[in-house]
């Protein structure tokens, strides 16, 4: 059986919401927005240092428009992401 670190899930969450909040052209602010959350709650979950419920997951797929899965998928989006969303797009 192959054990899973909790930390690992969350870091491996975070990175996909940053991910694909840039390909949204998101802001924090805009997510946080979106979702009806304040926007330290989303800088906590994009750098792993938050747990989810279920319904912030559900909304987060919902706003991001991807599946649930994709924001578990530990495969999706090898290289870094820079912290500011103007970097992202830059670099493209």
């Amino acid at each position: 059986m192959v054990e899973i670190d909790a930390k690992y899930v969350k870091k491996v969450f975070g990175k996909n919401v940053k991910y694909y909040r840039f390909l949204k052209k998101y802001t924090q602010e805009k997510l946080a927005e979106i979702i009806n959350v304040d926007v330290t709650s989303i800088s906590d979950i994009e750098c792993g240092c938050r747990g989810v419920q279920f319904e912030t997951i559900a909304k987060l797929a919902n706003a991001l428009e991807v599946k649930v899965g994709q924001l578990f998928d530990d495969t999706i989006n090898e290289k870094e992401l820079p912290n500011d969303i103007r970097d992202f797009y830059v670099n493209q």
